[in-house]
């Protein structure tokens, strides 16, 4: 199936997407084209423990209950994170909320790998495909089978 293009105007600094493509998933796009195209929405990438957070839904029916609309994480792709790659995720201590990793966007160095959740579908679903799993990708690579999705901070 085809997927969306997204294209940006330098002129007007606008990004579109391709006519009849506009409800079909981004990728092979940059952790930074990703990160701009969010920014572009006043919106930014899925931090780590948003992406945690919604996930943590799809193993409870009781969680779903409490929702308005289902939690669906993207099937068959990774997806860029937010936050700048740590071997180990910190995670939380004491009062925090939504912790972002990483400078903000406008600091970032176009260097350094960035974190990235979901499944890959072309890896062995056992081991990558699971909630737990985290993978990381150079922020200037893209590849097939990442996606992303930008959210209000």
């Amino acid at each position: 199936p085809a997927r969306s293009s997204i294209q940006y105007d330098p002129k007007t600094q606008k990004f579109s997407a391709k006519p009849g493509t506009e409800h079909l998933p981004i990728e092979q796009v940059t952790w930074y084209g990703a990160a701009r195209y969010c920014e572009a929405y006043g919106k930014k990438l899925i931090s780590e423990a948003q992406w945690e957070y919604v996930a943590s839904f799809n193993d409870s029916p009781d969680k779903q209950k409490l929702l308005k609309q289902p939690v669906q994480l993207p099937a068959g792709m990774d997806e860029w994170i937010f936050d700048a790659y740590q071997a180990v995720y910190p995670g939380c201590e004491g009062e925090c909320k939504n912790p972002r990793y990483g400078a903000p966007l406008e600091l970032r160095p176009n260097t350094g790998d960035a974190v990235m959740r979901g499944c890959d579908p072309h890896r062995l679903a056992s081991v990558h495909c699971r909630r737990t799993a985290r993978a990381h990708k150079p922020v200037e690579a893209g590849a097939l089978a990442a996606g992303f999705r930008c959210v209000a901070d």
